[in-house]
């Protein structure tokens, strides 16, 4: 059986996690297995050595149609090489671009929606495409209820198979220098794990670090941006003195140990794996406004 993935961005985050952690398991069951994505980015180093890498030259998170149309002939042409059973797309661009090419083949087509109110809030110039093309797909598979009630009310109802977010047993515990010295000074970490885009907050993270600035409490990111370095992040930002910008660390969940306090301030998600990854280090508390565990 062969398998291939097709996602938007190599960048560190819940649907990438969700493909790394599809291929590995598909090629221990002896799948053929190719990832097709943008150039550069973690994604490609934290696949399984069997996964086949096919970085895109054109591919780019953001719409550009002469650049969007010749990923479309490069996709025509891997999926003429490689011939999947399964054409497996991640996140709404590359649901678009995967559907468009599939129609060309006799290929299977599964399309996970890695958090719905991505599409119907921020980029809702996607619906009327994702309406007419969900027919030409055999699985759409939203990540929550919550996903697929969204769905259902866009008219977008074919074909819908819930497959809820988990995380796969990590008791791998990493050390990092600066936490173990907050560890070891006896201050509270509050800590969550996200890239730094617009609807993750870090200004609201920021925000409410600087009202505990005088306490025994340090706020720590992990996660960086696709498109700016953690100087560019500094200027741009008030960051308070008892706030820590960590960057991109692989494996990050292994660092939840070291947390007091676990937070995430999204505006939006789907069902956001850091939160799995936090329960499942027994950091349980919630907050009506947004999620907290701890």
């Amino acid at each position: 059986m062969k398998v291939l993935h097709f996602i938007t961005t190599t960048e560190l985050g819940g649907a990438q996690k969700v493909c790394i952690d599809l291929c590995e398991k598909a090629v221990k069951e002896d799948f053929q297995v190719a990832v097709a994505s943008m150039k550069g980015g973690y994604l490609w180093s934290m696949l399984a050595s069997e996964v086949i890498p096919l970085p895109l030259n054109f591919l780019q998170k953001n719409i550009k149609l002469s650049r969007d149309f010749l990923v479309f002939f490069e996709l025509i042409q891997i999926m003429k090489e490689f011939k999947p059973d399964i054409l497996h797309l991640h996140s709404s661009k590359a649901g678009v671009l995967g559907r468009l090419v599939g129609m060309f083949f006799k290929t299977k087509i599964v399309y996970t929606v890695h958090g719905f109110d991505s599409i119907r809030k921020k980029y809702n110039y996607f619906l009327p495409l994702e309406r007419l093309l969900q027919k030409h797909c055999d699985a759409i598979i939203p990540v929550s209820f919550y996903d697929k009630k969204n769905l259902e009310k866009e008219r977008i109802t074919k074909n819908l198979t819930v497959i809820q977010n988990g995380c796969m047993e990590n008791t791998n515990k990493t050390t990092h220098p600066y936490l173990e010295s907050l560890k070891n000074s006896n201050q509270k970490i509050i800590m969550t794990i996200a890239r730094i885009a617009d609807p993750k907050r870090l200004d609201l993270f920021l925000s409410i670090a600087k009202k505990f600035e005088n306490d025994d409490y340090k706020f720590v990111w992990i996660g960086g941006s696709t498109t700016k370095t953690l100087e560019e992040i500094h200027s741009l930002y008030d960051v308070p003195k008892n706030a820590f910008l960590a960057g991109d660390i692989p494996n990050a969940s292994s660092l939840i140990h070291l947390c007091d306090i676990f937070i995430l301030l999204s505006d939006f998600e789907g069902l956001p794996i850091t939160i799995i990854e936090a329960m499942s280090k027994k950091k349980t508390y919630s907050s009506k406004q947004c999620w907290w565990y701890t």
